[in-house]
């Protein structure tokens, strides 16, 4: 069992911001761990935006940058992030401590998601990409949200660069079905679900909780899709309580 000492946690972003979307978790988090936020490539800090992108390589990025710091890593990840987060698991499980995945799916795109993502596309090269974001940032909270946590949303999603959301929006629409490697995660798990999320199915999220062996689910109420964002305080509470459970 591993010690405080011992991991780090790592903080996997939704799309389409970066990693100071997690700030006012992190506030509430009052963890004595080291605390890394990486940025999506394009995204943020992160300002180059690759001819080709996938959630694979990114993951693999992922763990190259765990095994840099000589520890296991509790990882957080949300949608975007928990994509990323279950590729992570599956391909270097050794780097992995636990696992908190938050508002996403293990099944890839339907046919339908894969139209809907090449839309987006084509609505931000022809009608631009304020268009996009108008239509799509609301979808991320509940239906109504707080009006600082609405501002906070609209400011990180504009502060994205067009081309690196495009490029987000192909991995996405590319990503791998990981149901099948469900079975084989073997740590503490926890499964966190808004209880108004309009992007994720309650559905699939009981489908990822239950896949997974020990996995526990949380609901948090008054929460949309973004619930570290909507719910920063029971958010950090849930993941403070994930790196007790790896660390007892």
């Amino acid at each position: 069992m591993a010690t405080l000492d011992d991991i780090v946690v790592v903080l996997l972003h939704p799309f389409p911001v970066d990693g100071t979307f997690w700030a006012p978790m992190w506030r509430e988090l009052d963890l004595p761990v080291q605390v890394v936020t990486p940025d999506f490539p394009g995204f943020g800090s992160n300002t180059y935006v690759p001819d080709h992108v996938s959630i694979v390589d990114v993951a693999d990025d992922i763990a190259g940058l765990i095994a840099e710091s000589g520890r296991r890593a509790v990882v957080c990840g949300l949608s975007l992030g928990g994509y990323i987060a279950l590729s992570l698991v599956a391909r270097h499980p050794d780097v992995v401590a636990g696992l908190l995945l938050a508002n996403t799916r293990s099944e890839a795109d339907t046919d339908e998601a894969r139209r809907n993502r090449e839309q987006a596309i084509d609505t931000i090269r022809i009608d631009g990409f304020d268009v996009w974001r108008n239509a799509f940032v609301p979808k991320l909270l509940r239906p109504h949200p707080a009006p600082h946590t609405l501002d906070f949303a609209w400011t990180l999603a504009a502060g994205q660069r067009p081309e690196a959301v495009i490029s987000a929006l192909l991995a996405l629409r590319d990503r791998p079905d990981r149901t099948a490697d469900l079975r084989a995660i073997a740590v503490p798990t926890t499964v966190v679900a808004g209880a108004e999320d309009q992007v994720t199915p309650r559905a699939a999220m009981d489908a990822l909780a239950s896949g997974i062996p020990g996995a526990q689910m949380r609901v948090i109420g008054d929460a949309g899709h973004l619930t570290a964002l909507e719910q920063p305080e029971t958010f950090a509470e849930v993941l403070r309580e994930l790196v007790e459970r790896v660390s007892a």
